[in-house]
């Protein structure tokens, strides 16, 4: 029928259309914090950026690298261990991580959902030791994330909206498939010459049957095939009535 295929066609569809908004959805709720360019860090001083991490399991990057100069301490650091920073003190949050007396260093860290400063040392503070000279790093750092998430439910979400765009294509691809090849069957007799057929396409004259038989032809088709009417069983042809005085 055709409300089963047009039933089949609006599965498919919603299979494609459901996954592809739960994806648009998401990249629409991300919150992108890029920092890019060339620090220049006198010596016995340093230099310092604020960068967010939203959600419980999000994947930031980072790259440091030295143009000209000394080597240099990193320090990515939770604002509480800013202060301490600060005040000379070395960090203790779990949170904050250090990269002391490099020259090249990248990472891409699920650090928890917070504020943080990257801080670039060019004085005694760390390891690293200037010795009265200045260094020039180039820099990039991608943070962000969507606000509010949280992996477990976010993979939940995910699997459930896939699996019910698998489960509605399955149900499309199966109505499609099991529907009525054809609505109507060929012909027992060609309507054109008489001839016994069963195909669209005549065997004797090679004509293509219309897509329906004529009432006509199967009451003709009926009665060669019956036994009081054929002409084996020896019935005299009927009287012709005499003609009129």
């Amino acid at each position: 029928m055709q409300w089963r295929g047009l039933l089949g066609i609006v599965l498919l569809v919603g299979s494609i259309i459901l996954p592809v908004c739960y994806i648009w959805v998401q990249m629409s709720r991300s919150v992108y914090d890029e920092h890019r360019g060339t620090m220049t860090v006198s010596p016995g001083t340093f230099e310092s950026f604020e960068f967010v991490v939203f959600g419980s399991f999000t994947e930031i990057y980072y790259q440091f690298t030295v143009d000209s100069g000394p080597s240099f301490d990193l320090y990515l650091v939770t604002l509480s261990d800013y202060d301490r920073y600060l005040a000379g003190l070395p960090p203790q949050d779990s949170d904050s991580w250090s990269h002391e007396d490099v020259r090249v260093v990248s990472g891409s860290p699920y650090p928890p959902e917070a504020r943080y400063r990257a801080v670039l040392d060019n004085s005694d503070f760390g390891v690293a030791r200037p010795a009265g000279q200045q260094v020039v790093v180039s820099f990039e750092l991608i943070a962000g994330g969507i606000p509010g998430s949280n992996f477990d439910a976010d993979l939940f979400t995910g699997l459930a909206v896939f699996g019910i765009a698998f489960l509605t294509f399955v149900a499309g691809a199966v109505i499609l498939g099991t529907g009525p090849r054809s609505r109507v069957p060929p012909p027992a007799i060609c309507p054109f010459c008489g001839a016994t057929s069963g195909r669209w396409v005549c065997r004797r004259c090679w004509k293509l049957s219309p897509p329906m038989v004529p009432r006509a032809y199967k009451v003709k088709r009926a009665h060669l095939s019956s036994p009081l009417s054929s002409p084996s069983q020896g019935e005299p042809p009927a009287a012709r009535p005499p003609p009129p005085p």
